[in-house]
């Protein structure tokens, strides 16, 4: 956001980068979340996923209402971001008892995802202080940020690193 809003939307448009950021975060924690409906109607469960959205669902409304009413676009946005932060949790842990997985073991296997994400955030962030070109920030946070991932993955998780390179190769 800091670094695409004023290069595509100007200026006039700065205001929005905060609540932008706070919704990049919920898009990062709703992904760890995004296929658990479809794995609880794979194991024959779907009425538990159903009971869970309607949950989730019902909750929402009430925390935007309230964020809308309190803190406007960033209320809306910072409820957004916990209400989902805490049905990913409730959703992981329950098909984690359910599937009679480790907890560590699921957690073990999100870390690549989490270090890189985390690394993207503050390349993003600090770029974001140094005052400079729109057009210009964008394109070194993008290259800055492709490299490091890379050497993140590269380095640091390198079975992760051999599968995801496996699958490019399989799709040419």
């Amino acid at each position: 956001a800091p670094a695409l809003v004023p290069l595509l939307f100007g200026d006039g448009w700065l205001m929005v980068i905060e609540p932008l950021i706070v919704l990049s975060l919920y898009a990062a924690v709703r992904s760890l979340g995004s296929g658990i409906n479809e794995v609880y109607k794979a194991i024959g469960r779907p009425g538990l996923a159903m009971r869970l959205s309607a949950a989730q669902l019902f909750v929402f409304v009430g925390v935007l209402i309230a964020g809308a009413h309190f803190g406007g676009i960033m209320g809306v946005a910072v409820g957004q971001l916990v209400v989902v932060a805490v049905f990913v949790v409730v959703k992981q842990a329950v098909a984690i008892r359910i599937m009679g997985l480790r907890t560590l073991d699921v957690l073990r296997s999100y870390l690549p995802a989490m270090v890189c994400g985390a690394a993207v955030a503050l390349i993003g962030f600090g770029l974001w202080l140094v005052p400079m070109d729109a057009t210009l920030r964008a394109g070194i946070t993008v290259a800055v940020a492709v490299s490091v991932v890379w050497c993140i993955l590269r380095f640091g998780f390198t079975a992760t690193y051999s599968e995801l390179i496996g699958l490019l190769r399989r799709e040419r």
